[in-house]
């Protein structure tokens, strides 16, 4: 009788472990930080981008109505980088976010030029390119 109460005190264990394992994921990958760039849906063109985040740098486009999202680190160092260059035809932009900010959102307009109605001016600054 001992021998089955300790087994069932173990898949207890177990069992709620793993539920707590589970809550702590969908808790990290809700909450994580990220700097969101939104491309408004009245645009008529594609944009064109480069994502440069901590050195990691990819190439891409959005789509009129398209976002992209990119991750910051809980703890950024010193040396943390958060940059977005883009273009609408052969009109290049560019932000930095802060690293003292956690999670951020950029809104594009139609013609590819930050949003300053939707975007709080805090939350980024404007590069020379």
């Amino acid at each position: 009788m001992a021998g089955k109460r300790g087994a069932v005190r173990v898949n207890a264990v177990i069992k709620y472990g793993f539920i707590l394992v589970g809550l702590l994921t969908l808790l990290a990958l809700t909450s994580w930080p990220a700097v969101t760039i939104h491309y408004s849906e009245n645009a008529k063109a594609p944009l064109g981008y480069i994502l440069n985040i901590g050195h990691s740098i990819s190439k891409g486009s959005l789509l009129p109505g398209e976002e992209i999202s990119g991750p910051v680190p809980l703890f950024p160092g010193e040396d943390y980088s958060f940059r977005f260059d883009w273009h609408v035809e052969s009109q290049w932009s560019c932000f930095v976010a802060p690293s003292s900010w956690r999670s951020v959102d950029i809104y594009l307009d139609a013609n590819g030029h930050i949003d300053t109605h939707r975007t709080l001016s805090q939350h980024y600054q404007r590069c020379d390119n």
